[in-house]
């Protein structure tokens, strides 16, 4: 359970980390005070992207014994999944890069955000998934 809070709970430390950081930098000269959440999702999406990389390694399978041991064998449910995470994630890389875009327009888009809260979750949900394949 702790591992659990851990993990789903890095937005939460991301975002406070870099409102901080955004703070400290507001007071040094030439430097915007903008310290809006909106600006945060690129990094959000980042950290639903990193949840969905480990889905993509297989999950051992126990091969019974007498079978050669350079033998690799793929649960199909866990292979579904891998398929998946790396369409998932190569369409998820596109919509980072078009919350980056979205941060840098004048004023910053609040879809920015909203791209990193449900790339997020799709983290989330291919993490569960994993566990439970």
């Amino acid at each position: 359970m702790l591992k659990r809070f851990l993990l789903y709970g890095m937005p939460l430390y991301i975002l406070g980390a870099e409102l901080a950081l955004r703070s400290i930098l507001a007071g040094l000269p030439g430097r915007p005070e903008d310290t809006s959440l909106i600006l945060s999702g690129p990094t959000i999406a980042v950290a639903g992207l990193s949840l969905i990389l480990p889905t993509l390694t297989p999950k051992p399978v126990p091969l019974p014994p007498g079978v050669p041991a350079n033998l690799i064998a793929i649960n199909k449910n866990d292979q579904l999944l891998i398929n998946s995470a790396l369409i998932a994630v190569f369409v998820l890389f596109f919509a980072w890069l078009y919350s980056i875009y979205l941060t840098h327009s004048m004023p910053p888009h609040p879809g920015a955000f909203l791209i990193g809260i449900v790339t997020y979750m799709i983290g989330i949900g291919f993490t569960e998934f994993k566990e439970r394949v």
